[in-house]
């Protein structure tokens, strides 16, 4: 009943909510060894392997036709439809919003995204089709998921 008559909402949401549209949560990837989503994994090959190869499942799964959004993402949609919903504040960078236009736009991410990488030297954003080296030799550019002990690329805009 909350719900229905509020006509001001911000949701934060977290872990869980995309587990039904087909993306492990955070402790799940740990679990199956998957890779490591810490700073630290940018110090050693084998770890970089296994979290570009993480990432890269994960957007194959995020640009597949299996990846559905889940009930919680087509209610916050509706209320974004309605003009009703704020804000929809995310830890997760999996970007199931983007298959809900009207929630996509009202979506901010903590945790950067996933269809998304980062150069680590300029900060400046590229597709995800980019991997490895930027033109120019400027960085290397890196999934733009923000790992565990890394500063927010963004902080002073939050």
């Amino acid at each position: 009943e909350l719900l229905r008559s509020s006509e001001k909402i911000v949701v934060i949401s977290g872990a869980g909510i995309s587990t039904n549209a087909g993306f492990p949560t955070f402790q799940e990837l740990r679990k199956s060894g998957m890779a490591p989503f810490d700073r630290s994994l940018y110090f050693f090959s084998q770890d970089i392997s296994r979290f570009h190869s993480t990432i890269l499942k994960l957007l194959e799964h995020l640009q597949s036709d299996s990846c559905i959004p889940t009930p919680f993402h087509r209610l916050m949609d509706n209320i974004a439809h309605e003009q009703r919903l704020l804000h929809h504040i995310t830890q997760n960078f999996d970007c199931v919003e983007q298959r809900l236009p009207a929630l996509e736009a009202k979506t901010v991410r903590l945790h950067g995204r996933l269809d998304q990488m980062r150069c680590q030297k300029c900060n400046q954003e590229s597709g995800s089709s980019f991997v490895g080296k930027r033109p120019l030799s400027i960085g290397r550019l890196k999934p733009d998921v923000l790992l565990c002990g890394e500063s927010h690329p963004d902080e002073m805009r939050l």
